[in-house]
């Protein structure tokens, strides 16, 4: 009938034969590997960046502990400075109030024997103070 009369046709397309099957399987295997070369090459260049990576990472940890450790250092030496200036400031209220003391011992020893006549000490001197 119907089928009898119908011829069939090979695609070539479609269905290839065995020499034209070898070819395409060597070209797809020759792209895969082009492919899995790239895709290794790749992984070991990412590879490489983040071992990079890891190593920057490392030397700025490395340098924030070292800044850390300098600040810490530099705090203790500002509380080491701020009492040595308290120590200071105290000793310089002390040294000027010692001053204005010896200051007024001065003036004292001014009004009492540089505006006294000698007379006048001669007599308390003689007679006492109640005369």
């Amino acid at each position: 009938m119907l089928l009898n009369k119908l011829t069939v046709t090979r695609n070539p397309a479609a269905i290839p034969d065995e020499q034209t099957s070898a070819h395409y399987l060597a070209a797809i295997n020759e792209s895969l590997q082009h492919l899995s070369y790239r895709f290794e090459k790749e992984l070991t260049d990412k590879q490489l960046q983040l071992e990079a990576k890891d190593k920057e990472i490392k030397r700025l940890q490395a340098s924030f502990r070292q800044k850390a450790l300098q600040i810490s250092e530099l705090h203790t030496e500002i509380e080491n400075l701020k009492h040595n200036n308290e120590g200071h400031r105290q000793l310089n209220t002390k040294l000027l109030d010692d001053l204005s003391r010896k200051q007024q011992e001065i003036e004292w020893y001014k009004r009492t024997y540089e505006s006294r006549s000698l007379l006048g000490t001669l007599k308390e001197k003689i007679f006492g103070k109640g005369h």
